[in-house]
């Protein structure tokens, strides 16, 4: 193993509080109830595109675009929270010169998260929704790393919690890990990143 993809939302950072307020309050503004559960896990998985297809009505489009430009995603990064044990994580895998890359459905926000809890100096490249053609599940975004990085598809890991980072990497033909995911189908479940981080030091000593 030479380089491990990470998901962002959900594995990098429990971040399904921040979506539940951000989609919440462009529904508030247009009048319309708070999302439901299987809302909140859809929006919370798929592109801003995406989820506004699915929680705004079609003739709400044009009003939801204005309302956004008035509310910025960015005000919600401070209720992101990291995963418990993610930087000792980070620091052993650069340490052992294990390279870092994100592939995640975000649009725009993602450096922005990196740079204010002080992650940017671990993951090159960073993809994001914005820097495909064609978002996650398709392969690509795991294909771009995997040419900046010049390594096999055997190489390389995906850690991700969603049927959507499953689907993603069964395309790229990667090894899946899932994160807090028991239902998933992966070559690895982790629990959390402290037991990998023991594990990898383990398996790679």
């Amino acid at each position: 193993m030479r380089g491990i993809i990470f998901d962002c939302d959900g594995v990098l950072f429990d971040s399904k509080e921040v979506n539940r307020r951000y989609y919440n309050a462009l529904r508030c503004a247009l009048g319309l109830p708070e999302l439901s559960l299987a809302e909140l896990e859809y929006a919370h998985m798929q592109t801003v595109s995406r989820a506004l297809e699915r929680i705004i009505p079609r003739d709400r489009m044009q009003e939801v675009h204005e309302v956004r430009k008035e509310l910025s995603y960015k005000d919600y990064i401070p209720y992101l929270k990291p995963a418990e044990g993610l930087y000792a994580l980070l620091d052993t895998l650069r340490s052992r010169g294990v390279r870092m890359a994100v592939n995640t459905n975000r649009l725009d926000t993602m450096e922005v998260i990196l740079e204010r809890f002080d992650l940017s100096m671990y993951f090159f490249p960073v993809i994001t929704s914005a820097r495909v053609v064609f978002p996650k599940p398709h392969p690509e975004g795991i294909h771009a790393i995997l040419r900046a990085w010049k390594l096999g598809r055997e190489e390389v890991r995906y850690i991700g919690d969603s049927k959507v980072d499953e689907i993603t990497a069964i395309r790229a033909g990667v090894r899946f890990w899932a994160y807090g995911n028991e239902k998933l189908m992966a070559h690895r479940h982790i629990a959390d990143f402290w037991t990998l981080k023991n594990e990898l030091v383990r398996e790679m000593a």
